[in-house]
């Protein structure tokens, strides 16, 4: 603050699996499993979420959120990070033949 140079020393870890999970539940409401590439799906969704009230269901695919297609693990991670601060996230949902893009407020 006095207008001298600073060094600071940080060291970048990754972010731990279960984390990603818990933010998951947290700001959508969802547990997901990965599917295969691209594909995660739903196995719970928390009752008092968005998510529940918007409507999406156990067995539902989610394919991507706000724009981003969910290709692997690391996709997902970095869009469920995008998250935090939102109101609400827009999500691509596959439900049998049928895709949807559906707007979930973020608890």
């Amino acid at each position: 603050r006095e207008g001298g140079a600073r060094n600071i020393k940080l060291k970048a870890a990754p972010v731990p699996e279960n984390a990603v999970a818990e933010l998951t539940d947290q700001l959508l409401g969802l547990r997901l499993v990965a599917r295969g590439p691209g594909v995660f799906s739903v196995t719970s969704v928390r009752r008092d979420s968005g998510s529940a009230r918007i409507g999406i269901k156990p067995g539902d695919l989610l394919l991507g959120i706000n724009g981003k297609p969910l290709s692997d693990a690391n996709a997902l991670q970095s869009a469920v990070l995008d998250l935090r601060g939102r109101q609400q996230a827009l999500l691509v949902v596959q439900r049998g033949s049928g895709r949807y893009h559906i707007a979930v407020p973020l608890v």
